[in-house]
């Protein structure tokens, strides 16, 4: 899996946007029709219970299950009105945006905490995260993230996914490996999927939907991440033109690529490279 690492995990960057914890009494109502977010979710029961409807589908919420809804997914939920209610919620992004970790790690829509270490540590965690997200100094805003990030891979852990879960097997993983390599040495290149699956010797329609069971993403997808952050890298690391740099990993349309590269990293190629430029000096001046 060290090729899938490189393009999903080298840039993994989780984003909070909300959250902290949540209580209401008896009588009181927390209840949403039916959306689908931008932003993923984290729902950690505490006390009470409620009812999730996630995909169609009907989960019961009680103390100690902790929810994962993806974004993009349709859900609702309401609480029983009876007792009184409390949870730790989260709503957050996962860059890079093209990537659908859910499915690559295959990963439940909820998970159950029995084990009281287990749960203390993850109580710990939220509790820390709910006093980091509404704190002002830096240290706050880089608890939160860790905070966020310890939980992601607790979620992850806690669902049995094992490295070996989710690694392809043996002659698939050469497989894919070979069709990356060849999409690495053809950076320059806009190959087709007929380009691929002839490389492969694999019908188009299997191809993709194999590539993307795994790896996550559809060939294209993967494709234009390896060139935005192979962009990225030249930016970091070069002195070549912004348009060089376009030229070299395939694009051939400045502002198509500009655009591309601000959705995936938050800053035209100009701006990235002035920022990382800043804070070499920055680092330089202070150490």
């Amino acid at each position: 899996m060290e090729f899938m690492e490189d393009i999903h995990f080298r840039n993994f960057n989780p984003v909070c946007q909300l959250g902290g914890f949540f209580s209401i009494d008896a009588g009181e109502d927390w209840s949403l029709g039916r959306e689908k977010f931008a932003q993923n979710k984290f729902y950690y029961i505490k006390s009470g219970r409620c009812e999730l409807v996630i995909e169609g589908k009907k989960y019961e919420g009680v103390p100690g299950r902790w929810f994962y809804i993806p974004a993009g997914v349709s859900h609702y939920y309401n609480n029983d009105k009876t007792a009184p209610f409390s949870k730790y919620w989260m709503h957050f992004d996962l860059y890079p945006n093209t990537v659908n970790f859910f499915t690559m790690l295959n990963l439940p829509y909820y998970i159950d905490i029995t084990d009281n270490a287990v749960e203390k540590k993850v109580d710990d965690v939220f509790n820390e995260f709910s006093k980091a997200i509404y704190g002002n100094k830096i240290q706050d805003k880089l608890r939160e993230k860790t905070c966020l990030i310890e939980l992601f891979d607790t979620y992850i852990t806690l669902a049995n996914q094992t490295k070996e879960q989710i690694s392809l097997t043996k002659q698939n993983a050469r497989l894919m490996k070979n069709v990356t390599k060849y999409i690495e040495d053809n950076i320059e290149k806009n190959l087709s999927i007929k380009d691929l699956s002839d490389f492969c010797h694999l019908h188009p329609n299997y191809f993709i939907r194999t590539f993307k069971e795994k790896t996550g993403l559809t060939p294209a997808k993967y494709m234009r991440t390896f060139k935005l952050e192979t962009a990225k890298r030249l930016l970091e690391e070069t002195d070549l033109s912004v348009i060089e740099i376009m030229n070299r990993v395939g694009f051939d349309d400045a502002a198509h690529f500009s655009k591309l590269f601000k959705s995936y990293f938050g800053a035209s190629p100009k701006n990235w490279r002035k920022h990382v430029s800043t804070m070499i000096k920055y680092f330089y001046k202070n150490n």
